[in-house]
């Protein structure tokens, strides 16, 4: 059994003062290159507006991180389905990008400047641990190592990890506590200047019920009136039906559930940050903390990810740096900012294309709208888009097996209803704001859809028809 530690972090961890983090009392390193690390969960998401359940009251090990670094407090996934956040998360583009979106596991453009990639052409040391997404072998996006883990392990009969050296084996434990004990490991042994992506399943591979009541979800009996006409029947409300959520102690139980697992993955981020401040490297280290994801827990009746919705699309985010300045920040930070900030703070040159901007320093001019884009059906969800500017936010989905193809839109005014209870799409005199976010989206749209081009070899790049339906 692997193991875990929720004991607090020392003092030294992140501090401000440009003391290497993780490293004292060790000689400082000849090249002065820092270590990168990257931890990621699916299903976490970031504290739902106007309720008192800060996800941080269960998970001490992340609220110490977060109190001694810079903590985005609007922070948002590009792509609310696994495989497209990891995508995002390791390249800084959009989803779009990635051809035959179809498949199960997307397949990036081999062209894509993937951040693993850059890393181990400038020297680092780079590995990867725990979930893979993506429809190609780690080391095509420039990993060195891997340990990659499958399925919830322990009980679960047939479940396989694939280690380091290429053998492959059951787990005797549940699997995030094994990627907690491997990303351990390799912080421990690993002298050369370490570039880390640890990511947990997390929530998302829990059980959807726990113990006990609590806090309902924010209205767990949602008969969604005004959405679109297939969530009632769909995915999501047939897993809150299968987990118990139709009644008021079933939807508590399902909250119970969800509070658990975030103790557990604090647990396990505990785990990897102990060993991290256990490092003696002598070299400053930068931790950026985050989700591929969120995850709605009862909320509305439905259960998942993949929807456009606030529990499913904000995310924690935490950035520890020598050269970042702790407290709070409040720009709209996106998880395709992830790879540009990385890279910077290791004083790697910008990638182009790269849709995402570096978060430290700040710029003074910072973006005014954020995409959210899930470019394929996926987990009981259909292709849908989201465009947010100011507190409006438009949605955009697509009819099934009909590219371009309007199914139904949504607007929602997020400061008069954070919960997102009244679509006020229905409402013929809102029809000038729909169309002027639904133009902003278009925009964004069409330039993502020439990077897209630019990266794609001949065999590649979509044929003409194709371009003009998803720039419908």
């Amino acid at each position: 059994m692997a193991r875990d530690s929720g004991r607090p972090l020392i003092a030294g961890l992140a501090a401000m003062a440009g003391l290497a983090l993780g490293a004292v009392g060790a000689p400082p390193a000849e090249d002065g290159r820092p270590d990168i690390v990257l931890l990621a969960a699916s299903g976490w998401r970031a504290e739902f507006p106007g309720r008192d359940e800060n996800p941080e009251r269960w998970m001490p090990a992340v609220a110490s991180l977060a109190a001694r670094g810079l903590r985005f407090r609007n922070a948002y996934t590009v792509s609310s389905a696994p495989a497209f956040a990891e995508a995002s998360l390791l390249s800084g583009l959009y989803p779009s990008v990635i051809p035959s979106p179809q498949r199960a596991f997307p397949v990036p453009l081999a062209a894509a400047p993937f951040l693993p990639r850059r890393f181990r052409e400038a020297g680092w040391y780079t590995v990867h641990i725990g979930a893979w997404r993506l429809g190609l072998p780690p080391e095509r996006v420039g990993f060195e190592a891997a340990a990659l883990a499958f399925g919830r392990g322990g009980a679960d009969a047939g479940v396989r990890v694939c280690r380091f050296d290429g053998r492959v084996e059951q787990m005797g434990c549940h699997a995030d506590d094994w990627i907690a004990e491997q990303a351990a490991e390799t912080l421990m042994r690993s002298a050369r200047p370490l570039f880390l992506v640890v990511i947990w399943q997390g929530p998302a591979g829990e059980p959807a019920w726990g113990e006990g009541g609590g806090p309902l979800p924010v209205l767990w009996d949602d008969e969604l009136i005004g959405r679109p006409a297939y969530l009632p029947t769909g995915l999501h409300r047939a897993r809150a039906r299968a987990a118990g959520a139709t009644n008021a102690a079933g939807a508590a139980r399902v909250a119970a559930g969800y509070r658990e697992a975030l103790r557990a993955l604090d647990r396990r981020i505990g785990r990897v940050l102990a060993a991290l401040e256990s490092r003696r490297s002598g070299r400053p280290v930068c931790v950026l903390l985050t989700s591929l994801h969120g995850w709605l827990a009862g909320e509305h009746g439905l259960i998942g990810a993949g929807l456009p919705y606030e529990p499913s699309i904000r995310v924690p985010l935490i950035l520890v740096a020598p050269q970042v300045r702790g407290g709070e920040d409040e720009r709209w930070a996106l998880t395709v900012d992830v790879a540009p900030t990385l890279a910077a703070l290791a004083g790697l040159a910008p990638a182009a294309p790269c849709h995402g901007r570096p978060l430290w320093p700040p710029a003074p001019d910072w973006r005014e709208g954020i995409l959210h884009e899930l470019p394929a059906p996926r987990e009981g969800a259909r292709a849908a888009w989201c465009w947010r500017e100011g507190p409006l936010k438009y949605v955009r989905s697509e009819m099934p097996g009909e590219p371009g193809a309007l199914a139904s839109e949504e607007l929602y005014d997020l400061a008069a209803d954070p919960f997102e209870t009244n679509n006020l799409a229905i409402d013929r005199r809102r029809q000038g704001q729909i169309g002027a976010l639904a133009g902003a989206l278009r925009r964004a749209q069409c330039t993502i859809e020439l990077d897209r081009r630019r990266l794609a070899g001949p065999d590649e790049r979509p044929a003409k028809k194709e371009v003009m339906m998803r720039a419908r």
